[in-house]
């Protein structure tokens, strides 16, 4: 019996450590960085990427710009593409599984201010008394067409305040910026994405929308999930997600 549990206890560590690591990042690998690959390609000229921020109650216009800019000071000199908020307006979680939250956050129609849509969502005492019966907890997610997204940004337990320790709300939202640039998750070299991410400059450069606003930058466009079509256009995403034209948002605090 004990030769036998040995070998099968040691063939599952690895796993149960991959595990482990997955548990405190609170998502999965959107894959290793390569430097010399990502240093090879041409990014063409600075792009920016537009934001309406939506605010859970209890969630601040101030934590929702540290961690929203958190991508340009970390990561928007590799590819000259800032992250710039539109907007903000205030927007209710509408329930307690991530799944409510996700369907109701994905019925709204991407505004003609925006680019993309990111929702900053908080925590309330369900998610404090559920916590000790959690074995996964997502901490955020984008939609099919990589438009609309929503941070967990609220800390609600202690296991919150550790990944704390380690920029945990910081790592999330620029994850989940990422996937809203079509990068997916892997455990491998990030080569796919640095291509993906000069595709989509190289589209905004020269398949552009008309402005909807004086002044305003043209789409950016995006890449839906699992595949390789792009939407270049507002309209299209609409389309794409079965929404009509939007109704203005309600002003943030």
């Amino acid at each position: 019996m004990r030769t036998i549990a040995l070998p099968l206890v040691r063939a599952l560590l690895p796993g149960a450590g991959l595990l482990l690591a997955l548990a405190a990042a609170g998502c999965s690998s959107i894959g290793v960085h390569h430097r010399a690959a990502r240093e090879a390609l041409d990014f063409g000229e600075p792009a920016e990427l537009s934001f309406c921020v939506l605010l859970d109650e209890g969630v601040s216009r101030e934590l929702a710009e540290e961690l929203l800019l958190a991508w340009n000071e970390h990561e928007a000199a590799h590819y000259g593409l800032s992250v710039r908020i539109a907007s903000f307006a205030r927007h209710e979680r509408g329930g307690f599984l991530t799944s409510t939250i996700a369907r109701k956050l994905w019925a709204i129609p991407l505004p003609d201010t925006c680019d993309r849509v990111l929702f900053f969502a908080g925590y309330d005492v369900r998610d404090t008394l559920s916590w000790p019966f959690k074995l996964w907890e997502i901490r955020g997610r984008v939609n099919s067409t990589g438009t609309h997204g929503f941070i967990m940004s609220g800390l609600a337990h202690p296991e919150h305040l550790l990944r704390e320790l380690l920029h945990g709300r910081r790592r999330t939202t620029i994850h989940e910026l990422y996937h809203m640039l079509g990068c997916e998750h892997t455990y491998g070299r990030m080569q796919r994405c640095y291509e993906r991410i000069r595709g989509l400059k190289h589209l905004h450069r020269v398949a552009r929308e008309p402005a909807a606003v004086p002044g305003q930058s043209p789409f950016f466009p995006t890449y839906r999930s699992g595949s390789e079509q792009v939407l270049t256009t507002r309209r299209a995403v609409r389309a794409a997600m079965g929404t009509r034209a939007p109704a203005p948002l309600t002003p943030g605090r």
